[in-house]
């Protein structure tokens, strides 16, 4: 394990510095593709050429990378737990709940009134079956929380999972039949007449169950001794594998970026290879650490500064400048103004929440099992 001088909720025996970093990588290209978007800017005709848009359009990416370290770092911090713990399954929904639900509510409370949903939809988001209706776009009351259903789900899936995925065999099979999966529900989904609004089929959970097969494999790859003496001795190859995948494999379909995405992870997880002295960047990290906050309010820190944003680049002299000089200046002030708003909701959201989730497990460990109470009063 590495050392741990960077803030974090996770415990410092579970913890990897460049996983902070790859998801900060990972918000970032979400908030530099809204940022164009909400701008304009990527829909403009104009918008540079067919690779450049390409390249910018592959931010959206950034979901699927998110998806990925979600199973590592799970499987890094549940899996022994799984096999120790007295109460595994309500002990792990226990701290999902506190990892997850204040933040979210907190998001449903502030987008709800802005976008005028109904309280049928913010009940069905506060519950995570709006997943299922997102068909009708009324329903989705934050933007972007269709990510947050194709987790939970995937969490619904896990002490199974932790059961039966014990090895790097199991986790290759696990990897090849959700691909599988996806590969049929993307295909015949439609043909059995399942709804395609709001990308209803595209971003179900089935489409994209096979991203988090990866973070497993990754897991246990990287548990392998063998396997990482031979990528220690292969850095510099593994760097040119993966910078070339990311401008390349990155922007295809969903397969091959999820694989190049991959090959990016466990190229990260050495300190001496190019990726992996960026993904521990310490501000990087930092973006990292607030990721969940940046990426579900990010919506409304550009909602607060995006007027501002046009006569900043005036100022500045890049009125006039391509639109991909613009996409990136206007990424670079919301990326600035995220920042804080993210580490605040950390700070005084998250952290607290999540304290208060391990004082709620201490205080269940704590209390006599069934078969204690019953053989005690016998």
């Amino acid at each position: 394990m590495e050392s741990n001088k960077h803030v974090s909720i996770a415990d410092k025996d579970v913890y990897f510095d460049y996983i902070d970093g790859l998801r900060g990588f990972a918000v970032l290209m979400v908030v530099a593709i809204h940022t164009s978007q909400g701008l304009g800017y990527y829909y403009d005709p104009d918008f540079g050429s067919w690779y450049t848009r390409l390249l910018w359009n592959s931010c959206g990416r950034g979901v699927d990378l998110f998806f990925i370290l979600s199973a590592f770092t799970l499987f890094n911090s549940s899996h022994k737990r799984f096999a120790m713990d007295r109460r595994p399954v309500l002990y792990f929904y226990v701290r999902r709940a506190f990892r997850i639900l204040p933040l979210w509510w907190g998001a449903i409370t502030v987008f709800g009134p802005m976008r005028d949903r109904t309280m049928a939809a913010m009940v069905a988001s506060a519950l995570f079956y709006f997943g299922f209706m997102r068909y009708d776009a009324n329903m989705e009351v934050v933007g972007g929380g269709w990510t947050l259903f194709v987790e939970e789900t995937f969490y619904l899936l896990l002490p199974l999972i932790f059961a039966k995925i014990t090895d790097l065999k199991s986790s290759l099979r696990f990897l090849f039949v959700l691909y599988c999966v996806m590969q049929l529900w993307t295909r015949g989904a439609a043909k059995i007449g399942v709804p395609e609004t709001n990308a209803f089929i595209v971003m179900f959970p089935l489409s994209y169950w096979f991203c988090f097969a990866y973070g497993i494999t990754i897991y246990f790859l990287l548990q392998n001794q063998n396997f990482t003496e031979t990528i220690k001795s292969k850095a510099r190859l593994l760097d040119m594998l993966a910078i070339f995948g990311m401008f390349t494999l990155f922007m295809r379909p969903l397969t091959l970026s999820t694989f190049a995405l991959a090959l990016f992870v466990v190229t990260a997880s050495l300190p001496n290879t190019i990726c992996g002295k960026i993904t521990r960047n310490r501000l990087l990290m930092k973006y990292g650490t607030c990721c969940y906050s940046i990426y579900l309010f990010h919506a409304l820190v550009f909602h607060s500064i995006h007027s501002y944003i046009p006569p900043i680049l005036n100022a500045c002299g890049l009125g006039t400048a391509p639109l991909t000089v613009k996409s990136v200046a206007a990424f670079v002030l919301m990326a600035a103004a995220c920042l804080p708003f993210g580490l605040l909701s950390f700070r005084f959201i998250e952290k607290p929440a999540v304290q208060i989730g391990k004082r709620v497990i201490n205080r269940m460990q704590a209390l006599p099992d069934a078969k204690t109470v019953a053989a005690e009063t016998a």
